[in-house]
């Protein structure tokens, strides 16, 4: 049975990884970075072995999708309250849905009056309506949100009242006693 058993190993798991099952003598290879490895078959007694070239290529940006949490918020609007945030996660797609090779994009936004964005991060700064994209920098791929800050609603005012009369007067080091309270307006 030892005759049977085998390792495989990757020559630069930067460019792939390999998992051997035994039992089903099956390998599992998955890719981390464009280029080419060898994949090395030897047997257990390390006195056979056998290598191919195993090329991993790169799949190529082809689409932008932008999430908030789990919701895919791509060309939606999203409303994020005065002195509020919203934080969106970007995922970049080559053909078929698979996810590209570099998932890395850049922040911008159109009106910095209305908000603010850094990592994904969009924070409310004044009432207004702006665009946010997440642009895959070596395709040129984008996706935009539209985030609107809607006016600050006060839900509570509250007019301060003194029981003294206005303009008391007093002099210096003198201690007076003032009451205040606060009323609904």
């Amino acid at each position: 049975a030892s005759k049977d058993k085998v390792t495989l190993t990757s020559s630069d798991t930067g460019v792939f990884t390999v998992a051997y099952d035994a039992a089903a003598k099956k390998a599992t290879l998955t890719g981390v970075a464009a280029g080419t490895a060898k994949l090395t078959a030897a047997s257990a007694d390390g006195k056979t072995s056998k290598s191919i070239d195993v090329t991993v290529t790169a799949v190529a940006a082809s689409a932008v999708k932008l999430y908030n949490g789990q919701e895919d918020v791509t060309g939606k609007a999203v409303t994020v309250n005065q002195t509020q945030y919203a934080q969106l996660a970007a995922k970049v797609f080559g053909e078929g849905d698979k996810p590209a090779s570099d998932q890395a994009v850049t922040w911008s936004v159109e009106d910095a009056k209305v908000a603010t964005v850094s990592g994904g991060k969009i924070v409310a700064v004044a009432a207004g309506t702006t665009t946010v994209t997440a642009t895959e920098p070596k395709s040129g791929v984008k996706a935009t949100v539209t985030v609107t800050v809607p006016d600050a609603q006060v839900t509570r005012v509250a007019t301060p009242t003194f029981s003294q009369p206005n303009g008391a007067t007093f002099t210096a080091k003198q201690l007076i006693q003032v009451d205040c309270a606060t009323v609904d307006a």
